[in-house]
């Protein structure tokens, strides 16, 4: 059995490196974009919460939005309200149990009986969402072309 020389070991050694900094850097990459979605997720959740609640703050301007918030949420009263929320403890009301992995719990009809929410307006049929009307503007359609 020869043994291999030194500088072809040290290539290997090298190479191998280089292969786990690329997949170091990959699982960094896809740390960053599962930290992301999240955040993403997050923003979105509090903020459609936040809409159902106060609607007429759907029509405010940013500058409108911002004032509101520092004027009900970011001052003392608001930061002492949430210092109270997060020293509560958050156990489960009593009755109800957590369901096995991965499966939703089923609602109780006292919890879906005050949701008022409308079916979506249905859309006719071959429109495009921006308004249009649909096919071209010498108001063909996808007929077939004989030259």
């Amino acid at each position: 059995m020869s043994k291999r020389p030194i500088s072809v070991r040290m290539a290997d050694v090298e190479e191998r490196l280089e292969q786990l900094k690329n997949q170091k850097r990959q699982l960094e990459k896809e740390q960053s974009n599962e930290e992301r979605k999240a955040r993403t997720r997050r923003l979105c959740s509090r903020a459609g919460l936040l809409e159902s609640m106060l609607p007429e703050t759907i029509t405010l301007t940013d500058e409108q939005f911002k004032s509101f918030l520092e004027k009900t949420v970011a001052n003392n009263f608001g930061r002492d309200k949430l210092k109270e929320v997060l020293t509560q403890p958050t156990a489960e009301p009593k009755g109800e149990t957590t369901p096995p992995s991965g499966e939703k719990p089923t609602p109780k009809a006292s919890e879906t009986a005050g949701h008022t929410n409308a079916p979506p307006t249905p859309k006719a049929a071959n429109t495009p969402p921006n308004g249009g009307t649909g096919g071209r503007a010498d108001g063909g359609g996808n007929e077939r072309r004989e030259d």
